[in-house]
């Protein structure tokens, strides 16, 4: 990816520790924007604020990584627009997958990195 020392990568707790970790290897830092309540995923609402807050600071976030949690994808058509927002690195997200209309929340295929991960 390279990160580099000093680079900001944004990412949630609630995910396997080697999510952080492979930011850490990496010598960038890890800040953790909190979940949806609902979908225990990254809240939307909340990155985009630390975004902002960030910013005021003079930091500049690098990535954001994301990850689906017990089922529940991202809202990744709402991180496509906030990442084409504020973050300048090629997105990247889980490989799609089929979800039913009651959730209304899809994957995006857009992306040039897909990542699987079975847990």
């Amino acid at each position: 990816m390279k990160w580099k020392q000093g680079d900001i990568i944004l990412t949630i707790p609630i995910s396997f520790l080697a999510t952080s970790n492979a930011i850490i290897y990496s010598n960038a830092k890890p800040e953790f924007v909190d979940i949806d309540k609902d979908f225990y995923t990254i809240d939307t609402v909340k990155l985009e604020n630390k975004i902002k807050f960030l910013k005021k600071k003079k930091k500049n976030v690098k990535a954001i990584v994301c990850t689906d949690y017990a089922g529940h994808p991202c809202d990744w058509p709402k991180l496509k627009k906030i990442s084409n927002k504020y973050i300048t690195s090629p997105p990247c997200a889980l490989y799609p997958i089929e979800l039913n209309q009651e959730e209304q929340r899809q994957t995006s295929s857009e992306h040039p990195l897909l990542i699987l991960n079975f847990q």
